[in-house]
């Protein structure tokens, strides 16, 4: 995402036109019937499914905020990244002059290339154990045109070509090999390149030989689509070149994919990814479809709704659960990369309806939490049946797992509606022994739970309280054991509630 203002003002009419799924951003009131809808959820404990692969889903997408300026900024964000367990971070303006400054020329006009900058953002994310993944983009001042901007196809591609090779060598050096290199961000938008459909493939093809011949085991892919399936896509340009020639190198499609609530707590729900038609591209021409990254999600791609808007409380929680739930169930998409890790779009308003899992001064919203609940699940799947509200996209549901050493199981319940759900639960073929007890341990969010904003607007927020941020447990109590564990959970409007029972011996 572009720093200028007038830039992010177009590009959100941009995604308003093409980004037809993703729905208003409407308040509803959260009404509260005095019965609540009955729901069952069934887990058999002997019925795993198969491994829960959760890097598929830890991963951020940060864009080009002002606050980035700041080369102290994102880093400090990296422990609370890794505390949910996020294992890639996408950083795109790699080539901006507007953060990094890593492209000049010397006095005889020969290409240079200093690292310095960027190495504070990019070697921070690998000591924190984490991968990132390099958009290369956007064109450094000294290959852009008089009166153009860093959205502009580079004047020339030999240059291009060289300050590629040099970032690719430089992080090798640094023993960052494998790494995978993204060719630009959003290339079917006009706000953010300005060259055609042929511009693009030159580029990419300048791209994948530099990033090749400097790191032969890096991964090279795009477009990084912000619509794949629109007139203007760039990869399929791309693929009928690829299917032409085999040898071209292409090792991941990535696109980006915002919206699918309709944020009124209402169907109809559209919580897909697309992802059957990203796989269709390569069949229809006979490829082997590679690896799949969405590298953009979110519920909204609206970043100046104001505070108090879905994506500043609870209410964007369950859409959230439900959209990486679906992922869960694609399993020919990679990896999803949420947008924004840290948010900053208006860096002086510590609330301002941002899409931040964190605010910009690192307190832990609502969202930030529900990678937290996911990142606490276990390692396998377990059969869940779940019987109730049978709604498209699954916006309330449940998933189950069981971790390898054989005495935990976590429940996820979620909620994208306005209507409480009375949730009876079972799981089924426990083999714990009857002499050991078994410990309930219970997390919320909810209108008042892990819920930063509910402090916010109630409280001083220049104290601080991260008791009210986050995720605690609202319940522990010892459960009977017994072959069918049975218990009973109330699912409050636009909640999320995870459910940890854990096999523990009478000390404990």
């Amino acid at each position: 995402m572009q720093v200028k203002s007038f830039i992010v003002i177009v590009y959100l009419a941009f995604f308003s036109s093409i980004h037809s799924q993703a729905g208003e951003n409407e308040k509803s009131s959260e009404s509260n019937p005095a019965t609540e809808v009955p729901m069952t959820v069934s887990v058999d404990y002997d019925a795993a499914t198969r491994p829960l692969d959760k890097g598929r889903v830890l991963n951020g997408s940060q864009g080009g905020y002002e606050a980035m300026a700041d080369l102290n900024w994102f880093p400090k964000a990296l422990p609370k990244l890794k505390q949910i367990g996020f294992q890639m971070i996408r950083l795109d303006h790699l080539f901006s002059d507007k953060f990094y400054k890593v492209v000049s020329r010397d006095k005889e006009g020969r290409i240079a290339c200093d690292f310095s900058r960027l190495d504070r953002v990019i070697l921070k994310i690998c000591e924190a154990g984490m991968k990132p993944l390099m958009c290369l983009s956007y064109c450094p001042d000294i290959l852009l045109e008089p009166g153009k901007d860093d959205a502009s196809h580079p004047t020339n591609l030999g240059d291009w070509k060289e300050i590629v090779g040099q970032m690719v060598a430089h992080y090798a050096q640094h023993g960052q090999t494998g790494l995978y290199w993204e060719v630009w961000n959003e290339p079917d938008a006009k706000y953010f390149y300005a060259g055609t459909q042929k511009h693009y493939l030159e580029l990419y093809l300048a791209s994948a030989d530099a990033v090749k011949k400097a790191d032969p085991t890096a991964r090279i892919g795009g477009a990084a689509d912000a619509n794949f399936l629109s007139g203007t896509s760039q990869i399929v340009p791309l693929l009928d070149y690829v299917k032409a020639n085999p040898k071209t190198p292409f090792d991941f499609m990535s696109y980006h994919w915002y919206g699918g609530c309709t944020r009124d707590g209402k169907p109809p729900y559209d919580l897909e990814w697309e992802s059957d038609k990203a796989v269709a591209l390569f069949r229809s021409r006979g490829l082997q479809t590679p690896e799949i990254f969405i590298d953009e999600w979110n519920t909204s791609y609206v970043m100046d709704a104001g505070a108090g808007a879905d994506s500043d409380t609870n209410r964007t929680a369950p859409g959230l659960a439900a959209r990486i739930f679906n992922a869960f169930e694609h399993p020919e998409i990679t990896k999803i990369f949420y947008f924004a890790p840290l948010e900053g779009y208006r860096p002086k308003r510590l609330m301002n309806g941002d899409l931040g899992l964190l605010t910009v001064d690192y307190h832990k919203k609502a969202a930030y939490n529900v990678f937290d609940m996911v990142h606490r699940l276990g390692d396998n799947r377990l059969k869940t049946m779940v019987v109730g509200p049978k709604l498209p996209g699954h916006p309330t549901h449940a998933m189950a797992t069981s971790n390898k050493a054989g005495d935990e199981i976590t429940v996820l319940l979620w909620n994208y509606s306005d209507t409480p759900f009375l949730v009876d639960l079972s799981i089924d073929h426990l083999p714990w022994k009857d002499q050991e007890k078994i410990k309930l341990t219970k997390y919320l969010i909810d209108a008042d739970h892990a819920n930063y904003f509910n402090y916010y607007q109630s409280k001083d927020p220049t104290k601080g309280n991260d008791t009210h941020e986050d995720l605690t447990p609202t319940e522990c109590r010892a459960v009977a054991p017994s072959e069918i564990l049975k218990s009973q959970h109330k699912l409050s409007p636009f909640s999320v509630v995870e459910l940890v029972f854990r096999k523990s011996s009478a000390k404990d």
